[in-house]
Parts: C-alpha cells; structure tokens; sequence
C-alpha cells in the first residue's frame, strides 16, 4: 500500500478548523511571501524535506471540499485504488474550461493575451521543443490550480519548470533580455489566491503588458480523475 502524504496549506485568513482533518497541515500562516501565495509552502517543502520515492504526495487549497465535494476519505480511498504504476491522481472540479479550449495555453491566451507568447519563450529556454499553437490538452493532462497528488518523481519535473519562472520573476532584470521577465504588481483579492494556477505572483513573467498567469474559474462537476 502507499503512503500519503496529503497536506492543506494552512494560510493567513483561513482558521485552522476550517481544514479537512484528514489531511495534515502545511503552515503558510505566517505568511512570509505573500507574492508567491501556495507556491511558496509547496517550494520550502519540496526543496528541504526527503520524499519517500514509493509515497504520494499533494499540497491542497484550504478550499478543496468547497470546489470537490471531495473530503478526506474520499482522495485517500481514490487514489489507493488506482493501478500501482499510477503517478499522478488529479482532482479537477469541472471540465467546461478544458473542453472548450484546445489547450491550457490557448486558454491562458483568451484570458490574458500574450500569455502563450510567453509560455513559448520559457519553454524555449526550458529546452523543451513545443508548438504551442498545435498543443492540445486533454482530461489526463489537465488540473485545476494544485488539485493533484503525486509521486516525487512528478514532482521533481514540475519543480524543474517551476523554479525557472521563479528565478525570472525573482530576478526580472537578468532575464530582461529574453522577453519574458517583467516585475509588475497586480492587486489580487485574498480568497482567489488559492485558484492561482502556478501560484504565481505579484511578480509575474510577460512580455512587458503587465499581463499575469491564468486564474482557473470556479467550476461545478464534481469528479475525480486519475493519469493511469
């Protein structure tokens, strides 16, 4: 049997009791980067602690069972079912938003033009060889925000592409050159931090628009999925 290692990120304006006690805690109450909103527990974590290769792993929004319908249990029995070469467990709420786009990226692009420009440029640079324009995403591809539950080995090739935006928005200036760092400060209500697909920033990566990453919408159909 696996292990599970299923946290909600405990933030600043959510009280404790608001949690699923069936999932542990990860403390993000004192709230150190705010402008990295969830990524930056999930980062610290990652980074300093030692994962058990054979576990599985996710850090949820506070908001989880509001938008699955989902508690504890239900992930838990979810994922212990899977077949045993499973990596990845994702929880999306709805569909409608990937049925109707082609890609993540096409979109990104409705909600926030110059967004797949972007993309392509980090990418690019991530060494990765993509036609975004010819890129389709499907439901075995496609999570809302962090709903997903995953192996260390997932976990370490989201990080690798994580941790480059990072450095571009950490350090806008050094990245300048190749168009796609921009430091610019978006104002953002507290409770949709939470539904910020890359967790990203007040610091975000564009082309110089003031553009952000895309904010997954709430959604309504409530149903599991897994990657197999």
């Amino acid at each position: 049997m696996h292990q599970l290692h299923i946290f909600q990120i405990l933030n600043h304006y959510t009280a404790p009791q608001d949690l699923d006690p069936g999932f542990g805690v990860l403390d993000n109450s004192a709230n150190e980067r705010p402008d990295w909103y969830e990524y930056w527990p999930m980062r610290k974590f990652l980074l300093n602690e030692k994962l058990d290769e054979d576990a599985f792993y996710g850090f949820l929004s506070p908001r989880f069972k509001h938008k699955t319908n989902l508690n504890a249990g239900a992930v838990r029995d979810f994922i212990l079912a899977a077949e045993p070469n499973t990596d990845v467990a994702l929880f999306s709420p709805s569909i409608h938003n990937s049925a109707y786009y082609l890609s993540v990226f096409e979109h990104g692009e409705a909600e926030h033009p110059g967004l797949a420009a972007v993309a392509a440029r980090l990418f690019a640079r991530l060494g990765y060889r993509l036609d975004l324009e010819r890129f389709i995403s499907d439901s075995r591809n496609t999570v809302h925000s962090n709903y997903f539950i995953a192996k260390p080995r997932f976990w370490r090739a989201w990080l690798a592409i994580t941790e480059e935006m990072f450095a571009v928005a950490e350090s806008p200036r050094r990245f300048a050159g190749e168009g796609i760092a921009h430091a610019h400060s978006v104002p953002r209500q507290p409770q949709r931090a939470d539904e910020d697909i890359r967790h990203g920033t007040h610091r975000h990566m564009d082309s110089g628009h003031g553009y952000h990453v895309p904010v997954a919408r709430p959604r309504s159909l409530r149903r599991p999925r897994a990657i197999l």
